[in-house]
């Protein structure tokens, strides 16, 4: 497959999650989630195939040990197999919305780096020399430098979010009890690896903390901290140390997508 192939292949699973995905959240924010699973496979088939590009550019196909080492430690890796994953077992509404979130940015980059420039030229200066991109890129550009970075911090609130509802799904038996492990994993995986991530779980520790020194919740339960304290303790030794990766993630502006990964962006034509 060339290089261009993979390009589109790349843009087009992103495509699909961001078009399928929108179908499916919309549906299930009104709660009316039926007959809708089907545009939820559809969209993490489309996130498992820029996935798989990516980790095939990256890493190269698969082959032993080494090969498997450097994988588990790479960020596309893992959200490739974290989408295998729910694409097979019972949805999980608010699973889709990171990776929805993922492709919003690489639809419109795509878009802005690659369709807009084969159908709207660019834009003469006045001053006649060279050129400027239209106006169109220029709004897009802009889009993706002003919402990335905040878009990534919500997006680390809502994995977050998601460990506990699959957490507590346990009891309602709406998930397996493989899905919270699996996606414990995963997120143990995303606080050593993502500055987003830990930012997350600091700000969700402070928020609970202000919660339980409340005189009426101090009042209720004296002990409520000490309890909370403790099973962080708990929660800490469960999770042990988490081997640094292989490489330092890439830090990637808002412009520059192509190096994101965590948001699958490696793009397969660069």
């Amino acid at each position: 497959m060339s290089a261009n192939s993979q390009h589109y292949y790349w843009a087009g699973g992103h495509v699909c999650m961001f078009l399928a995905g929108l179908r499916y959240l919309l549906a299930w924010v009104v709660f009316k989630g039926s007959g809708v699973s089907l545009w939820y496979k559809i969209a993490f088939v489309g996130a498992i195939v820029s996935y798989a590009i990516v980790v095939k550019k990256s890493l190269g196909y698969p082959k032993g040990g080494t090969w498997l080492r450097r994988a588990l430690a790479d960020e596309n890796f893992q959200y490739f197999l974290l989408s295998c994953f729910l694409l097979v077992n019972r949805p999980v509404g608010l699973a889709i919305i990171p990776f929805w979130t993922f492709s919003t940015f690489h639809v419109a980059t795509f878009a802005r780096s690659t369709l807009i420039p084969k159908f709207i030229p660019p834009v003469p200066n006045p001053s006649g020399s060279g050129s400027s991109s239209p106006p169109v890129s220029k709004a897009i550009q802009f889009f993706i430098k002003k919402y990335y970075d905040p878009s990534m911090k919500v997006v680390s609130y809502v994995e977050v979010a998601i460990f506990a509802r699959v957490l507590f799904g346990l009891p309602l038996r709406s998930n397996s009890l493989l899905t919270p492990i699996v996606y414990g994993i995963f997120l143990r995986s995303r606080y050593y690896q993502s500055p987003f991530t830990r930012e997350a779980f600091k700000g969700i520790d402070s928020a609970i903390l202000q919660a339980l020194s409340h005189p009426q919740v101090g009042g209720a339960v004296p002990q409520a901290t000490a309890y909370y304290n403790t099973l962080k303790t708990y929660l800490a030794r469960a999770a042990g140390n988490l081997p640094a990766p292989t490489a330092p993630p890439a830090s990637a502006t808002a412009a520059d997508t192509s190096s994101t990964p965590r948001a699958s962006s490696a793009n397969p034509a660069q």
